[in-house]
């Protein structure tokens, strides 16, 4: 977690547009504790957006909540901001969970679309999924804190298709699993 000199710095990086889709898909809490370290001005202004953009589709939301996580992780280990890990486990690994499987469903969506393969794989030394694709390599990365279990290899077909099998994610001593029931990606969480 943030406290809030911590959170006001990284509000000082992130654009106010990509604050408010992020928080179209933040739950209350994290919505008060990101208002409450800015002016009431900014504040309004803000909810008066998120208002008025209507519904935002979960991968805008997604993309926009993974650049301000960005924000924080340069934040952090340059030193500026010091993130508490006491009680914020099951946050980290809840959105680190949320993260794979979106990165997942990313890229069964555009192999259907483009009719390209891609090979996603994991690395435990910086904590990132690498996304293979013809004449391209792009990468993901998750909370440092955070091991992924079982997805070495993960081959995403042109069809969008993909072998079945349980992806474990794992925070310390509490864990997540993500299972990919049938070839064409449907992903239940355990």
């Amino acid at each position: 977690m943030l406290d809030d000199r911590s959170i006001q710095r990284v509000l000082r990086e992130v654009e106010n547009s990509e604050l408010a889709v992020a928080l179209k898909g933040a739950n209350e809490d994290v919505q008060n504790a990101i208002f409450n370290n800015m002016s009431s001005r900014l504040s309004a202004m803000i909810r008066e957006d998120m208002e008025y953009m209507g519904p935002v589709r979960m991968k805008d939301v997604e993309e926009a909540q993974q650049k301000i996580v960005n924000v924080i992780r340069k934040l952090e280990d340059s030193g500026e901001i010091v993130i508490s890990r006491g009680g914020g486990d099951e946050i980290v690994l809840d959105n680190s969970t949320r993260q794979v499987k979106s990165t997942i469903n990313k890229y069964l969506h555009l192999a259907t679309v483009k009719k390209k393969p891609y090979f996603l794989s994991y690395f435990d030394n910086n904590s990132s999924i690498q996304i293979k694709e013809p004449h391209k390599v792009s990468q993901v990365y998750l909370d440092k804190h955070i091991r992924v279990y079982n997805f070495d290899n993960l081959y995403i077909s042109n069809r969008g298709t993909i072998s079945p099998r349980t992806i474990t994610i794992k925070n310390g001593n509490k864990e997540k699993k993500i299972k990919i029931q049938m070839t064409w990606g449907r992903m239940v969480e355990e």
